[in-house]
């Protein structure tokens, strides 16, 4: 590969490995979706290298992730199978396949999410890729940590070859550097959103399209239904307002089961809980309501290093947000100015700053402050233009 600086505003060829199936909406498959569009929508040529799953042909799956995902049309998709025998991992499994791929492809940069991906390249000899990492790792053998965490400062750090970092928040970019990460050697970039494609409808044409009541009020949750979510709390919280319809969107699939089941049985007929929708419906769904609720818990193992995508859709949809403040949402939202933000972990906290939204007791602007810093410093073009600037001033 011939060293970025030839690049410089000039189109390269940009592969996005990954090793997380597409079938089925993802947070990881999604982000990655949508950089593979950034970086295409900024001028370069992309190639997104997936997996295709056995008894599936390459062809459908082509079609169903440009239809689910929204990816464009220009960008390439190549896929891989999963090897067979006895390497244990699904991730081990598919780096040997991905880097036969990208030797075929021969980009000028590499994206990863893949930790052993980008380990595995700099073994091979591979230069020019960027390991982004979105939490703290943990493995189950210590020792198999320890030689991870050993072998990634030793690669990131060397000056000979371009191998650097990319992390989703600054919380977690100082973590890194506490592990002996250069600190000129990787970059704190939070996720981001595409605000056209959001703030399109009007509430009352949004209602309209998805069938929901044109009169009522209504706080929305769409995301991970997972148990680590909280959502039972908001369930809990809701019982107290039963002058505002909840939705609560998404999956998994089973989850999405006892959440109902759970309402059905005590009657909460102003609570709905709805399986999950295509990404392309979420502005959709956004824009329906009156307020966005946007809630996690304490139990989630990303939670104080993560970026969620779901925080900078609801500032694209120009909605008021409800929401937590664990400390990487602090990096973005300004408490009072951006959004109404509340201790994690409480009932109480939630349906008091429902209460509030339901009596007004917040700022008007709230909503256009949080817009209006999206679209000025958190969209996935802005953040593709600050990878690709980055790599040119390490590499260059």
């Amino acid at each position: 590969m011939r060293k970025l600086g030839f690049y410089i505003n000039m189109i390269m060829k940009i592969a996005l490995p990954t090793i997380e199936s597409f079938l089925g909406l993802r947070a990881n498959t999604v982000q990655s979706a949508q950089m593979a569009n950034a970086f295409m929508d900024i001028g370069h040529e992309v190639w997104l290298i997936c997996l295709c799953p056995k008894n599936m042909s390459e062809g459908d799956l082509d079609i169903r992730i440009r239809s689910e995902y929204g990816l464009h049309d220009h960008v390439n998709i190549v896929f891989y199978r999963d090897l067979v025998g006895e390497i244990r991992g699904y991730e081990a499994r598919r780096t040997i396949p991905i880097f036969h791929i990208i030797r075929q492809i021969s980009p000028d940069l590499v994206f990863s999410r893949s930790l052993l991906n980008f380990l595995y390249a700099y073994i091979r000899g591979a230069d020019n890729w960027i390991y982004e990492t979105h939490m703290v790792a943990t493995y189950s053998q210590p020792r198999l940590k320890k030689w991870l965490d050993r072998n990634l400062r030793r690669v990131v750090n060397q000056s000979e070859r371009c191998f650097i970092m990319i992390a989703i928040s600054e919380k977690l970019r100082e973590y890194c550097i506490k592990q002996g990460i250069s600190p000129d050697r990787i970059k704190a970039l939070h996720d981001g959103v595409d605000p056209s494609l959001f703030n399109r409808l009007s509430k009352t044409d949004a209602r309209a399209r998805i069938g929901w009541n044109s009169d009522s009020r209504t706080i929305l949750y769409i995301g991970s239904l997972a148990r680590n979510r909280g959502i039972d709390k908001i369930v809990v919280a809701a019982r107290e307002h039963t002058d505002i319809e909840f939705y609560m969107i998404g999956g998994p699939e089973e989850e999405c089961r006892h959440y109902a089941n759970y309402v059905y049985q005590n009657k909460l007929r102003h609570v709905h809980v709805l399986p999950q929708v295509p990404h392309h419906d979420i502005p959709t769904y956004l824009a329906a309501a009156d307020a966005l609720l946007m809630c996690w818990s304490s139990k989630v193992p990303t939670i104080n290093h993560c970026s969620p995508m779901k925080m900078f859709e609801y500032m694209a949809a120009e909605r008021p947000i409800l929401g937590h403040r664990f400390p990487t949402i602090l990096e973005v939202l300004e408490p009072e100015r951006d959004a109404i933000l509340f201790e994690p972990d409480s009932i109480t906290a939630i349906s008091e700053a429902v209460e509030r939204f339901k009596t007004g007791r917040y700022s008007s602007d709230m909503a256009r402050n949080a817009y209006v810093k999206v679209c000025s410093s958190y969209t996935w073009a802005k953040r593709a233009t600050a990878i690709v600037d980055f790599f040119s001033q390490i590499s260059g």
